[in-house]
């Protein structure tokens, strides 16, 4: 039997229109700006899957490794970094 879909409110939240917590089956949006999708789909494949992991855990509300806030573009914009064969991505 497969488990049941649950929605999860941010606390002290109540009524229509308030946003959802992030959940594995609601994660938040991902806004891509620029050329940066492509950018990351033209890196190495271990790269792409460290990084594709990493977001999804931004995605789900969790602090993944290597991660820094950038404040000064606004709350919820983070910087997600990579070394691969001795170089920063």
């Amino acid at each position: 039997m497969a488990p049941k879909k649950t929605l999860h409110r941010e606390k002290g939240s109540a009524g229509a229109g308030t946003q959802l917590a992030p959940t594995r089956f609601f994660p938040k949006p991902v806004i891509w700006v620029g050329s940066s999708k492509d950018d990351i789909s033209a890196l190495p494949g271990p790269v792409k899957a460290s990084l594709g992991h990493r977001l999804r855990q931004v995605q789900d509300g969790e602090t993944p490794l290597d991660m820094k806030p950038l404040t000064h573009f606004g709350s919820g914009v983070f910087e997600l970094r990579e070394r691969f064969e001795k170089k920063r991505l």
